[in-house]
C-alpha cells in the first residue's frame, strides 16, 4: 500500500516541478549550457586542476547523464532525468527507513518529507549539476548504510570534507548543535563539552575572519541569499529567518550521535587552510552538494530521530508540519506561482544574446558567463584570452568574491574590486572593443564596433561603479543581515547606469 502511495507521490513530484520548468524553458536552456560549461572543462582539462573538479562539483557523476542529454538533444531531458533520479533516491530511503524503522508507515513519512524538501524540489527546476552529484551522494551512503558498511563512507565524506569549498561553517554549526543536545543525554560529557566549545569558537573566529578580510581589503562579499533567492540554493541562508529556518527543518539532526566531533576534527585542515588563504568562501552554512558527501549522515539521523520520537505523537506531529509547511513555502513551486519570482532573470538575457552571436565567434567570459554563452573551444574566460576574442562579455554587478583562494577554490580570475575596475577599464580604452550592448546589468564589447557610445558609457561606469563599492563596504562594516531591499538596490545602481548608457 505505502509503496504506491509513494509512487504517487513521486508523480504528483514530477508534475509541480514539469510545471515549473515548462514555465521557465530558458532555464531548461541555461541547464542545458551548464552541460557546455562541463564540457568545456573537460576540453581545457590541462588547465584545470582535476582533483578540484572531482571533488567540488562531482563532474564525473554528472558526466553519464550529460551524455543521456546529448543523445536526446533536447533541454526538455534534464527535468525527467533529474526528477527520475531523485524519486530512486526517495525509494531507497523507503527501503532504508523501513529497516531502521521497522514500519512501511514511518517510512513513506521520511520519504514524503524528502521529495518537499526545498533542495529536492531545485532539482527538477533550476540546476543540474549540484543536485545529481547530491542525490548520486545520497543514495550510495544510504545504501552502504542499509548494507552494514556505513565506516568506509564516513571516513570517506570526512577526507573530502577537508577539501571541499563551503564546508568550514557547516562543521562547526552541526558540532555546535550535536553538543547542545547530546551534552544533556550522555555519559561522555567531557567529550561533547570540549567539541562543542570547540565547535563555538571555530564558528566565530570564521566570521570574524571573513569580516575582517573584506574590511581590510574591500572585497565583495558573497550575497547573502535571502528567501527569494532561496530558489536556487534554499539551504544557504545566512540570515536570521534562513537560519531559522534550517534549524527547523533540520531540527532531528541534532540527536547525531558522536558525529559531530569527529566533523569537526575533519574540518581542522580546512579551516587551516582558510586561515592562511583568508577564503571568504566560507560563509555559507549549508550549501547542499559542497556537503554531499554527509548527507547520507544527516538523512540516517533524521531518520533515527524519528524512531526516538515514535511514543511522542504530538511532539513529532508538530515537528512534521513545521518541516512540511516550510519546505512548501520556501520550495520553487509556491515561489514560482505565489510571489512572481523569476529565478533567474540573466538567463533570459544571456539566452537572447547568444543567439544574435555569429556562429564560429569566439568569446571572452566573466566566470559562469562561459557557461551561457558556451561555444565549444570558442569561449575562455577573461582575462586569458580577450585580445583575440571576438566578443567580451561582462557582468559586473555578480562578481565572484576575490582574493587569494585556497587550493581547492583557486581561480584564475579571482580579483580584488580594483583589478576588476582596471580590466574593465581596459577593455573600455581598448581601441578594438566598441560597447555593442549595454542593458539589463550585462556589458558586451565586440571587436570592430562603433565606439561612439564608449566615452559616454565609461561616464556612466566610473561614477555607478565607486557607488557600488560605497554600498558593499557599507555594507560589510555593518553586518551580514541585509535586507532585501538593500541588495536589490546595490544591483539596481547597475541597471540604472546600464539603461542610461543606451539614452
Amino acid at each position: 500500500m505505502y509503496k504506491k502511495l509513494l509512487v504517487a507521490a513521486t508523480a504528483f513530484y514530477f508534475f509541480l516541478t514539469s510545471l515549473v520548468t515548462v514555465n521557465n524553458y530558458h532555464l531548461l536552456r541555461t541547464n542545458a549550457d551548464d552541460i557546455g560549461s562541463i564540457i568545456y572543462k573537460i576540453e581545457c582539462s590541462l588547465e584545470l586542476d582535476l582533483a578540484c573538479l572531482f571533488i567540488g562539483h562531482a563532474t564525473p557523476v554528472v558526466i553519464p547523464i550529460s551524455i543521456l542529454f546529448l543523445i536526446f538533444r533536447t533541454p526538455l531531458a534534464f527535468p525527467v532525468l533529474q526528477a527520475l533520479l531523485v524519486s530512486c533516491v526517495a525509494l531507497v530511503i523507503f527501503k532504508y527507513a523501513s529497516y531502521e524503522l521497522k514500519s512501511e508507515s514511518e517510512a513513506f513519512l521520511a520519504s514524503i518529507l524528502f521529495l518537499v524538501n526545498p533542495f529536492v524540489q531545485s532539482a527538477s527546476v533550476y540546476e543540474f549539476k549540484t543536485p545529481v552529484a547530491s542525490m548520486f551522494f545520497l543514495a550510495l551512503g544510504l545504501y552502504f548504510m542499509y548494507r552494514g558498511r556505513d565506516r568506509p563512507y564516513f571516513f570517506i565524506s570526512l577526507f573530502l570534507l577537508t577539501f571541499q569549498e563551503d564546508v568550514a561553517l557547516t562543521t562547526a554549526f552541526m558540532g555546535f548543535s550535536g553538543f547542545i543536545y547530546h551534552y544533556r543525554n550522555t555519559k561522555a560529557k567531557p567529550v561533547y563539552l570540549i567539541s562543542g566549545l570547540l565547535a563555538l569558537v571555530y564558528f566565530l573566529l570564521s566570521l570574524i575572519l571573513i569580516k575582517n578580510a573584506g574590511l581590510e581589503k574591500g572585497f565583495i562579499a558573497p550575497v547573502f541569499y535571502d528567501r527569494y533567492s532561496a530558489i536556487r540554493h534554499p539551504l544557504s541562508a545566512v540570515s536570521p529567518l534562513g537560519v531559522g529556518y534550517t534549524l527547523l527543518l533540520f531540527w532531528p539532526l541534532l540527536f547525531i550521535p558522536f558525529l559531530s566531533p569527529v566533523l569537526l576534527i575533519g574540518a581542522i585542515p580546512r579551516f587551516l587552510l582558510n586561515i592562511l588563504s583568508r577564503n571568504l568562501m566560507t560563509v555559507n552554512l549549508l550549501l547542499y552538494y559542497h556537503s554531499a558527501t554527509i548527507l547520507p549522515f544527516c538523512f540516517s539521523a533524521f531518520i533515527k530521530s524519528l524512531h526516538r520520537f515514535k511514543h511522542r505523537t504530538a511532539v513529532l506531529v508538530i515537528c512534521m508540519v513545521i518541516n512540511l509547511v516550510l519546505s512548501v513555502w520556501y520550495g520553487p513551486f509556491f515561489l514560482h506561482y505565489f510571489k512572481n519570482a523569476d529565478g533567474n532573470q540573466s538567463a533570459k538575457t544571456f539566452w537572447q544574446l547568444k543567439g544574435t552571436i555569429e556562429q564560429g565567434s569566439t568569446i571572452s567570459a566573466q566566470n559562469n558567463l562561459v557557461a551561457y554563452f558556451y561555444l565549444g573551444n570558442k569561449a575562455r574566460k577573461f582575462p586569458c584570452n580577450k585580445e583575440s576574442a571576438d566578443y567580451v562579455v561582462l557582468l559586473p554587478r555578480d562578481i565572484y568574491p576575490p582574493g587569494v583562494r585556497t587550493l581547492a577554490m583557486y581561480n584564475q580570475i579571482s580579483m580584488s574590486l580594483d583589478q576588476y575596475k582596471s580590466y574593465i577599464e581596459d577593455v573600455f580604452t581598448d581601441e578594438n572593443y566598441g560597447v555593442w550592448y549595454y542593458k539589463n546589468g550585462i556589458l558586451l564589447f565586440k571587436r570592430g564596433f562603433s565606439r561612439d557610445k564608449n566615452e559616454t558609457a565609461y561616464k556612466i561606469f566610473v561614477k555607478d561603479y565607486e557607488h557600488l563599492i560605497r554600498l558593499t563596504r557599507m555594507k560589510m562594516g555593518g553586518g551580514m543581515f541585509s535586507t532585501v531591499e538593500e541588495r536589490v538596490g546595490r544591483a539596481n545602481v547597475w541597471e540604472g547606469m546600464c539603461n542610461r548608457a543606451l539614452m
